[in-house]
């Protein structure tokens, strides 16, 4: 964000965070609650100079400390997703639903599955 600050606003910051390609920092939740926090940073990198200026007082904290917020649960995850790509790319909602309806053993699908054979 440091080296990028001209061009990262508060839709790409939103839409990288969303799609999941800063997962490797921490979660979605704890990012996008922290959003503003990143975005003031991103402003005030900006504000200083490189060098230091002429005493070399001024610089700015490498760390950032993000505050922890629990992660979303996985169907929130997988729409956040989704209203970024308009698709579903990592999961789909429906993923992991056969195995339960096959232990339910709902003899609707094996009976449509049976007469369709």
């Amino acid at each position: 964000m440091t080296r990028c600050s001209e061009v990262v606003n508060r839709k790409s910051l939103e839409g990288l965070i969303k799609s999941g390609a800063l997962d490797e920092f921490t979660n979605t939740n704890t990012l996008l609650q922290n959003l503003e926090l990143m975005l003031d940073r991103t402003k005030a990198s900006q504000a200083m100079p490189a060098d230091g200026g002429l005493f070399g007082g001024g610089f700015v904290q490498n760390s950032l400390v993000l505050r922890d917020y629990p992660p979303m649960s996985r169907i929130d995850r997988i729409k956040t997703e989704h209203s970024v790509f308009k698709a579903f790319v990592s999961q789909h909602p429906f993923d992991g639903l056969y195995p339960w309806i096959k232990a339910r053993n709902f003899t609707l699908i094996t009976q449509i599955a049976a007469e369709n054979a």
